[in-house]
């Protein structure tokens, strides 16, 4: 009944780091079947903090990858959050 198209605008990353900070924006579509208009549109910011003392390996890439996948899990978890305090249109 509804689709949804999330596009990765950017991931904001540093090349180097103790504490890795990545920043991830998306932009979320949602649109009935049918219609041309989208029901939702956002573009979703959040970051996530991979701290050197709480990684599982001491690597930066490793780190680097933790904070990447922390920050996308906040922005879909933010993303389905805001969708379902939407009220339904008639």
């Amino acid at each position: 009944r509804y689709g949804i198209e999330a596009h990765l605008l950017g991931l904001s990353q540093p090349y180097v780091a103790f504490d890795v900070e990545v920043t991830a924006n998306v932009n979320y579509r949602v649109r009935e079947a049918g219609q041309a208009e989208p029901y939702y549109l956002s573009t979703t910011t959040t970051s996530y903090t991979a701290r050197m003392d709480e990684a599982e390996e001491a690597l930066f890439a490793s780190r680097l990858r933790q904070a990447n996948e922390g920050a996308m899990r906040k922005n879909i978890r933010d993303f389905v959050e805001a969708l379902m305090a939407r009220k339904p249109t008639p």
